[in-house]
């Protein structure tokens, strides 16, 4: 058994130690204050890796907030942002181990961006499949629709120059999923794709 660690006044997000809560066959346990004003015990581990930051009033607060944890919007966004920043995550090699970032500062701007899920179907796909989790890049698509994503990333030419979606977009100064949509789901031309001002969401 290793030697104990002691927390004692140490804070931990909304919790503050009091005391040495005891042990729990491996796990040692800490007595902790709320800033709300409850007492709680937290396995030491959980407090030192940043699971445990109150008493739960943190998570109820952010589910009155918006009422959408759970859902499938919000799992999406939970591991979008562990593949980018969980080393230990299997998906980490292929994601953050790669030097892709989740830029959203939190839920609430993943959500103004990317929407609700059109269906069950969709999952959040990356127009720029070398690019960051970030506004512009990330939306909602089938298997299908992201399969023709990927080939569209592959060339797009046009007056004689070839490159990736992405960049076509930001030479155009549009959001490459606004791009996406004129040319996959409208069935836009390319020349009207790029020309036409966004005026939102399309």
């Amino acid at each position: 058994m290793g030697r104990l660690i002691d927390r004692t006044g140490q804070r931990f997000g909304r919790l503050v130690v009091l005391e040495h809560a005891g042990r729990r066959g491996k796990n040692s346990y800490w007595l902790c204050l709320c800033d709300c004003g409850k007492e709680v015990a937290r396995q030491g581990s959980s407090l030192s890796n940043g699971t445990a930051t109150s008493c739960g009033c943190l998570t109820q607060e952010k589910q009155a907030k918006h009422g959408l944890y759970g859902t499938k919007l919000y799992r999406a966004y939970q591991n979008a942002k562990a593949r980018c920043s969980n080393p230990k995550g299997t998906s980490w090699p292929f994601y953050g181990g790669r030097g892709i970032k989740f830029l959203y500062p939190n839920f609430e701007a993943f959500l103004a961006d990317v929407g609700h899920p059109p269906s069950e179907s969709h999952t959040l796909d990356r127009l720029d499949p070398d690019g960051h989790y970030e506004p512009g890049n990330c939306h909602w698509a089938t298997v299908e629709e992201q399969a023709s994503n990927r080939r569209s990333n592959v060339l797009i030419t046009h007056q004689g120059k070839t490159q990736t979606l992405f960049r076509w977009a930001r030479e155009a100064g549009l959001q490459p999923k606004v791009v996406w949509d004129r040319l996959n789901r409208y069935k836009w031309p390319i020349e009207k794709a790029l020309a036409t001002p966004s005026r939102g969401r399309q």
